[in-house]
């Protein structure tokens, strides 16, 4: 019986401006490397949570929220090989025939304790509104996104669903249990970028007149199509017991 888990995005690219200037090898490594991984984990009997992105789907206007079930099209090369992920490391489970030991998660974009805020496409922020500071009348200001609706979801929620998700997938009576291959977790605080630059501003007592205002253009310059909302439904997750609760965006800053 499996008595460990393995929590793992594969050793991924999760930065699309860098997945879509080099395919080649966003595909190794956000396919490649988590197919292995999961032959890998199913081999020595561990459970592998892969953590997916919420990329996976178009975020048009009017479709969301998306379901687990709900059709994917991924918008730009990150989401499309996040998507293969998917499906590698569930097709490794389905051809060696290992009922509950692969799950994937999707999650959006997330925040937390950092080593470097960069590893954070919401900490970053953060470090813009003070590098902004500096900008002198007359310099260029920092452009910051009002348009893609994001749904910050801290990391150490992630971590508990995680925790909780592994209590119930290694749970002898659950052995024989068809439990889902596919769930989502997510916060439900909406927020552009600008909104949560504007939050940090508010917290920290700083102005933002080095910043402004940036409404992507419909065809986008460099060639990486964004999405405009990728909200996660999560009642798969409810109806496993799992608690889906999220500490508040604003108080935890």
């Amino acid at each position: 019986m499996a008595r460990t888990v393995l929590i793992t995005g594969g050793a991924a690219n999760r930065f699309p401006d860098s997945c879509s200037a080099n395919p080649s090898a966003a595909q190794a490594l956000n396919v490649g490397s988590s197919k292995a991984l999961a032959e890998a984990t199913i081999s020595r009997g561990i459970i592998l949570i892969y953590i997916s992105t919420d990329y996976v789907f178009s975020g048009r206007k009017g479709e969301a929220p998306y379901h687990p079930s709900s059709s994917t099209d991924p918008p730009n090369v990150y989401g499309k090989t996040k998507l293969d992920g998917e499906k590698a490391v569930l097709g490794v489970a389905e051809t060696k025939k290992k009922k509950n030991k692969v799950v994937v998660l999707r999650v959006p974009v997330l925040y937390g304790s950092a080593n470097d805020p960069k590893e954070s496409a919401v900490n970053v922020l953060m470090s813009q509104l003070w590098e902004s500071q500096k900008i002198q009348p007359g310099q260029p200001k920092i452009k910051v996104d009002d348009w893609a609706l994001r749904y910050p979801t801290n990391t150490s929620d992630v971590g508990r669903v995680c925790r909780d998700l592994s209590t119930l997938y290694l749970d002898p009576k659950n052995r024989e249990e068809d439990l889902p291959s596919v769930l989502q977790f997510s916060s439900e605080d909406r927020m552009t970028k600008w909104e949560i630059v504007k939050v940090f501003a508010d917290i920290m007592g700083l102005p933002l007149d080095g910043m402004e205002v940036f409404v992507p253009e419909e065809e986008n310059r460099d060639g990486v199509q964004r999405p405009y909302d990728c909200h996660l439904d999560t009642s798969a997750l409810k109806k496993l017991g799992i608690d889906v609760g999220t500490v508040d965006f604003r108080f935890w800053w």
